[in-house]
């Protein structure tokens, strides 16, 4: 969360180019929230209550978010694409190095 309140908020009060591109990758950040929740979902066959939340609102969210910046023209299409590798790599790399450990993973 407190990625998402610095990048947001570097985005927000000091707009140029670099904080745009960590600012919109908080979106890329969210929906790969969703695709963890409804991995988990669908590989383990059981109920996890984070996949209604990231079903219903992170997902629409973050496409709205991107669909927005892309129909803009602020950033370029290199700008928006690191956002999402940038976005993605703070949800799934804490998580591979759990794997790679040897630890369980358990659904956000």
């Amino acid at each position: 969360m407190v990625y998402v309140l610095i990048s947001v908020s570097l985005a927000f009060f000091f707009p140029r180019e670099w904080t745009l591109v960590l600012g919109l990758s908080t979106a890329a950040w969210i929906f790969s929230n969703f695709l963890i929740h409804a991995y988990f979902t669908l590989y383990t066959g059981e109920y996890s209550p984070g996949v209604v939340t990231a079903s219903a609102l992170y997902a629409p969210i973050a496409v709205y978010i991107y669909a927005t910046f892309v129909g803009s023209g602020l950033l370029s299409t290199v700008d928006i694409i690191v956002s999402v590798i940038v976005g993605f790599a703070v949800m799934y790399v804490p998580t591979l190095i759990q794997v790679r450990r040897g630890k369980t993973v358990s659904a956000p």
